[in-house]
């Protein structure tokens, strides 16, 4: 079936990425994918990205892990795209750009609302308000 085409890849894409063959490894999951969306191959996309350094993806690969898993499985990919978006939010706020800041807790809170990370987010954007 598909789903266990996509299943293969993506288990093969993991050992590609545990050996640290980080461009093979994406190639794999993307394929995978393409048979079926195994959160799995998302989550993997999301560990290549954000090893990279492109966080921006990495939150995206995480949200589309949470959109194809249930229960505590789903809020562990929200609870790590929320925190790539702290991340993204901390890094921008060290350059001086506010706005950028603010957004990024802003969506860290909406990824993963309920969530240690939303709640950290949240205190990082009262406390930037009131230091504006």
């Amino acid at each position: 079936s598909r789903r266990n085409t996509a299943s293969a890849l993506t288990m093969y894409a993991n050992q590609l990425l545990e050996a640290r063959r980080y461009e093979e490894a994406m190639a794999t999951y993307q394929r995978a994918v393409r048979y079926y969306p195994l959160a799995e191959a998302y989550a993997g996309m999301a560990a290549v990205e954000a090893h990279a350094g492109n966080r921006e993806s990495a939150v995206n690969h995480w949200a589309s892990a949470a959109q194809y898993s249930r229960g505590a499985q789903a809020q562990q990919y929200q609870r790590n795209a929320a925190r790539e978006q702290i991340a993204i939010g901390d890094k921008a706020f060290r350059q001086r750009d506010y706005a950028r800041a603010l957004k990024a807790w802003q969506t860290a809170i909406e990824l993963a609302p309920g969530t240690p990370e939303a709640k950290e987010a949240q205190q990082k954007f009262e406390q930037a308000l009131k230091n504006m």
